[in-house]
């Protein structure tokens, strides 16, 4: 049995409610686990130092700059053959420390009754971008990564028609022919939007990106799924997620608002989800620009899935993942002994999750009220999602062995996200527990897990 103590609202412990200014030493474990054969009882109450509020996040540069390869990453892989509404999501993130700022950029590629629709949104500290692609031309790569959108209409159609069939293009080419849309490979991200209801809300940019880490320990285990190998199996579980770039670094400029940012070796951050819609509920977090570590991703979510091969069956999921100076510590249901939370309808995550060899304790929290996006459901984009760019986050881990800190720091450039299908699911704060799977079922996952 495993008990969690975040607030005075569980009761196990008598604990302060968390706030802003709370510590780490306020979250207290205390896991029983009793058998036939043993019983053991221990209690952690690590002493971490409480977040300093004026910690400022900067940017280094990185020397191993690599190609890495996760599974899923080719475009419009998983589209089933039956008719029926489908979608395929990517979340491209770059955050600029030194200003405190970040920028996400979220496409939905959706399948209707009536045909495709293709719709991005931009969202920033401040803003948040809308833009459908009307009379759009989409493109994509059949054997690797590679995608992309030009929007032609008016006096732009004859001129993009003059260009052929729609395709990657050179840079300068695009940016002077194609006046709205987007090209994106592994290697290199361009494009312009203009936000459908406020011509004057406008974003371009052009980012050559460098891959570090994508989604497993760099430069010994092979590259993983991030929901394991059975995210390959066809109408398993619904939706679908993989995390493509977990760490790398962007170079080149965004304009937005008709400001310019340059963007030199700043963090970026690449997801992937597909399906017929998102879960019932989630939360999700997200930071890959600390205070102390340059080489430092952190993604955490918790989400009730559906499990299609049964219906109507649901299952609660969770994970932290923690990519540190090329090591991957991954706290799932086959890889830890449990994954608990504690997150409120807004402005509090609070997640701790347990292996043989580690014991790790996040908490996020956040001022701003966020953006509402919109997310899939099964009758099309619906604003289901609330995001800010502006979230708190510390990290830390702890060596059960030798209660060594292996890791602490701090950000002040988290993305923190909830949504769920309808605003009820998020009357109540939201606390779960995802234990340790079966042994036999731990094995095949880990056993099988990187291979495509």
């Amino acid at each position: 049995m495993t008990q969690i103590c975040f607030s005075k609202q569980i009761g196990f412990l008598c604990c302060p409610p968390l706030t802003r200014q709370t510590s780490f030493a306020v979250l207290y474990l205390r896991k029983e686990f009793s058998s036939s054969f043993h019983k053991r009882q221990y209690c952690i109450a690590p002493n971490l130092p409480v977040v300093q509020q004026n910690s400022r996040c900067t940017s280094s540069s990185y020397d191993e700059k690599r190609i890495v390869f996760t599974p899923h990453w080719k475009v419009l892989e998983a589209v089933p053959l039956l008719k029926g509404y489908f979608f395929e999501g990517y979340y491209f993130r770059v955050s600029i420390p030194e200003l405190s700022e970040s920028f996400s950029i979220i496409y939905a590629l959706e399948r209707k009754s009536s045909g495709w629709e293709y719709t991005a949104q931009v969202l920033n500290s401040k803003s948040l971008l809308f833009h459908t692609f009307k009379n759009s031309q989409f493109w994509h790569l059949e054997d690797t990564f590679g995608m992309g959108q030009w929007q032609l209409e008016g006096s732009t159609l004859k001129v993009g028609m003059d260009l052929g069939l729609p395709r990657q293009l050179d840079p300068s080419i695009f940016f002077h022919r194609i006046p709205l849309g987007f090209q994106w490979t592994r290697h290199y991200h361009c494009g312009s939007l203009i936000d459908d209801k406020d011509s004057s809300l406008s974003f371009s940019w052009s980012l050559d990106i460098h891959s570090i880490d994508g989604w497993g320990s760099r430069g010994r285990d092979p590259q993983r799924s991030t929901a394991s190998w059975l995210s390959h199996i066809p109408f398993l579980f619904d939706p679908g997620y993989q995390v493509l770039m977990a760490h790398g670094l962007g170079n080149g400029w965004l304009r937005w608002k008709g400001r310019s940012y340059p963007i030199r070796d700043c963090p970026v951050y690449i997801e992937k989800n597909w399906g017929q819609r998102f879960p019932k509920k989630w939360f999700w977090l997200q930071c890959n620009s600390f205070c102390t570590e340059k080489d430092l991703s952190v993604t955490s979510v918790g989400a009730i899935r559906r499990v299609l091969l049964k219906l109507e069956q649901e299952e609660t999921v969770g994970m932290l993942s923690i990519h540190h100076r090329g090591r991957h510590y991954l706290f799932t249901n086959w890889t830890s002994f449990y994954v608990t939370w504690e997150v409120a309808s807004w402005g509090s995550w609070n997640v701790v999750a347990e292996s043989t060899d580690y014991f790790a304790v996040l908490r996020a929290w956040c001022d701003s009220p966020g953006h509402i996006l919109l997310g899939p459901a099964l009758n099309g984009l619906q604003p289901n999602t609330r995001e800010s760019l502006l979230g708190h986050l510390q990290i830390q881990i702890t060596e059960k062995s030798t209660r060594c800190k292996v890791l602490d720091d701090y950000s002040n450039l988290a993305a923190v996200e909830v949504g769920g299908e309808d605003k009820y699911c998020w009357d109540t704060v939201w606390t779960d527990t995802v234990l340790q799977l079966p042994l036999l079922l731990r094995n095949v996952i880990q056993y099988f897990d990187g291979v495509e």
